[in-house]
């Protein structure tokens, strides 16, 4: 695989490669050769781009995470690798259309459901960024700085109503693509950007799934937890 095609599946990995002195992070140089170009270890780089990736470990970490740093992390981290994901998406679809949509009759309802999928996602990470964040942020730096009860100006629980059910819904568009994709298995004989396509969308499935489950889990119930001003008995997060 290439650098390029490495940073298309995974955006995020930009910052570990250049501090490991990858720096052209556009080329189209193998990943081996470009490690052995900056004098690094092929096996140390991968170390460290397994500590970017998902795993169960870093959900366990996040529950002991303040609020607010919890809340920053999302929009910071997840929020741009959504973005990044869909605008490289968005060139390998166009890519295999141009090539295969003729031939393979799946790729444009995998285009519809990515489309419908980006649409709400954009909606989606809007009103957390705008809304629902904030205020979880503002109610528990206010909770720490004075600790005084400070109501937000709307009830948590309505908008956090509203993301769980639009969670749901991405989920179920995501499996569908799944689905098509047959497990997101390449078709014998194609162009690789046919399998960069497939690894693309399995990557942003992964990543989607584990967002839901850290927000709906971990993130939405301490929220409603500290705006209700209950006992600390299930500890979800600390404040």
């Amino acid at each position: 695989m290439t650098i390029s095609e490495i940073l298309r599946v995974a955006p995020q990995a930009t910052d570990v490669l250049k501090r490991l002195g990858i720096v052209h992070l556009n080329s189209k140089a193998q990943f081996e050769e470009a490690c052995r170009e900056a004098q690094v270890l092929p096996e140390l780089v991968k170390e460290h781009l397994k500590k970017i990736l998902i795993s169960p470990s870093i959900h366990s970490e996040m529950s002991e995470w303040p609020l607010p740093h919890l809340v920053e992390h999302m929009m910071e981290e997840h929020h741009r690798f959504i973005k990044e994901s869909v605008k490289s998406i968005r060139t390998s679809i166009h890519e295999v259309l141009k090539q295969y949509g003729s031939r393979r009759i799946e790729l444009e309802k995998i285009k519809s459901l990515f489309d419908k999928v980006v649409i709400g996602l954009e909606l989606h990470i809007y009103t957390e960024g705008k809304i629902l964040f904030p205020a979880i942020k503002k109610l528990a730096e206010k909770r720490t700085e004075t600790n005084e009860e400070e109501a937000t100006p709307f009830h948590l629980m309505y908008p956090i109503e509203t993301m769980e059910n639009e969670h749901r819904a991405v989920i179920a568009d995501l499996d569908k693509i799944r689905a098509l994709t047959r497990g997101y298995k390449v078709p014998k004989g194609t162009i690789s950007a046919f399998g960069l396509l497939y690894s693309q969308l399995e990557q942003l499935e992964k990543h989607i799934k584990y967002i839901v489950k850290l927000e709906d889990q971990i993130l939405y119930p301490a929220a409603l937890q500290l705006e209700n001003g209950s006992s600390n008995d299930i500890n979800p997060l600390k404040n």
